[in-house]
């Protein structure tokens, strides 16, 4: 029984090290699955300000490489429903804070908004 123990340990510790399995002390505090008014990690908002790499709460650096997930994430407060959040990326590309990027009425759809708050989960950038 102590062998299989010991076998097993052994086992987890080698796939851990390869980077096939994650040892935690603690479970993260994300979510898969967005609310109906999301909220994305503080730390994550902030440093949406200063550049396209945010930490998420898996603790990794992930790059947000588009405009729209960028705008997305900063309004991620728990301030906004999904209605909010549309009206609010509708208003921030006609105001010109989406310079450069291709957000139109058109491209902020339900089904997109959506879309982009389960990779913001999957991620590990959602709280709520």
């Amino acid at each position: 029984m102590e062998t299989d123990a010991a076998d097993l340990a052994e086992a987890m510790l080698q796939a851990a090290l390869a980077g096939g399995l994650e040892l935690r002390a603690h479970k993260p505090h994300f979510i898969l699955e967005p609310g109906p008014r999301p909220i994305a990690s503080a730390l994550a908002r902030l440093q949406i300000e200063s550049g396209p790499r945010v930490s998420t709460l898996l603790h990794r650096i992930v790059t947000i490489d588009d405009e729209f997930s960028r705008l997305f994430l900063r309004l991620l407060d728990g301030a906004h429903d999904r209605d909010a959040l549309r009206e609010a990326l509708l208003e921030a590309a006609g105001g010109g804070q989406a310079a450069g990027a291709s957000i139109t009425a058109e491209s902020i759809t339900n089904e997109e908004i959506d879309r982009v708050l389960h990779r913001l989960a999957r991620l590990g950038l959602l709280v709520a």
